[in-house]
């Protein structure tokens, strides 16, 4: 799953994704949000994701985006960066440690 972000979503050396590549982005102010962007975006109301953690072998949860949202604090107290990532809509939500929340769709 980390190579299928990768591939999909360019990182800077900070392990970062690299958002000034991507025109198709959403910066996120409040949680609660999320679901509500994507569903004007996709008309689905739950999706399918794999958290991810740091860079490289670190553990994945697949799980639903909701649930994801609902737990969000038990994710954020694995590590400081996560990034919830949908393989079949091609979009990543990326939670960074400055409490930014970024919404991308592959391009």
């Amino acid at each position: 799953m980390y190579y299928a972000l990768q591939k999909a979503f360019s990182f800077t050396s900070s392990g970062r994704i690299e958002w000034d590549n991507f025109r198709n982005k959403i910066k996120v102010a409040n949680l609660q949000d999320i679901i509500g962007i994507l569903s004007k975006k996709y008309k689905a109301r739950d999706y399918d994701i794999v958290t991810l953690w740091g860079y490289g072998n670190s553990p994945v949860i697949k799980t639903n985006l909701q649930n994801a949202i609902k737990h969000i604090e038990a994710i954020n107290a694995i590590g400081s960066d996560q990034w919830a990532y949908c393989h079949s809509y091609k979009f990543v939500i990326e939670f960074y440690h400055d409490d930014s929340i970024v919404i991308g769709f592959h391009n």
